[in-house]
């Protein structure tokens, strides 16, 4: 007797891999240096700049602080979980707030305006940034979602067991197709041309 394989979700094994280690240490890596220019080098280099550049590199540090934040933070909850301090669930929770949101990248434009090093910076943040959020989608389709199959399934079985409900008349004769809810349940289709 063969026993069936259960498939291990993505995400509830990354964060125990050397590549999630890897990719922390690389975001970790990333926040440092771009501390260390911003209150350094990038200050000299600020100064220099014309009023229009000086207002982009402005706009984009912090555009770059912001994104770096959001993906350690990403980070962080990843390694709570496999570390036990935090359920899926309270990371999940957690994760919907801090990736909500994509900060835009510069154009090509608004780099050739700002410190050489500064564009580097947001260019690397940018590539991790699209690495995360591949990470992140392939955790999505870890998630369970409802099968429609088994709404058929225990349709039929309530229309063999005499619990059938009453068939609707649809004006027309149209009626729209089942509809999913938040919770991922399915709602009865609703009259079309009533």
């Amino acid at each position: 007797m063969s026993a069936v394989a259960t498939p291990v979700p993505f995400g509830a094994r990354y964060a125990t891999t050397p590549g999630f280690v890897a990719l922390f240490s690389e975001a970790n890596s990333l926040v440092e240096q771009t501390a260390a220019y911003l209150d350094g080098a990038g200050r000299r280099d600020a100064a220099s700049l014309e009023p229009e550049a000086a207002h982009a590199y402005a706009q984009e540090g912090m555009r770059l602080t912001t994104r770096l934040m959001r993906l350690m933070s990403w980070l962080i909850l990843r390694r709570a979980v496999a570390d036990g301090d935090m359920t899926p669930e309270e990371a999940d929770a957690e994760r919907r707030k801090s990736m909500g949101f994509v900060e835009p990248t510069p154009t090509l434009e608004t780099i050739a305006m700002l410190p050489e090093t500064l564009g580097a910076l947001i260019g690397a943040a940018a590539r991790l940034e699209l690495r995360i959020l591949h990470i992140d989608a392939s955790e999505a389709l870890d998630a369970p979602r409802p099968s429609p199959v088994r709404r058929e399934l225990s349709l039929l079985r309530a229309a063999f067991s005499g619990q059938a409900q009453t068939p609707r008349k649809a004006s027309r004769g149209l009626v729209a197709p089942p509809a999913v809810n938040a919770n991922g349940d399915y709602s009865p289709g609703q009259m079309m041309g009533a």
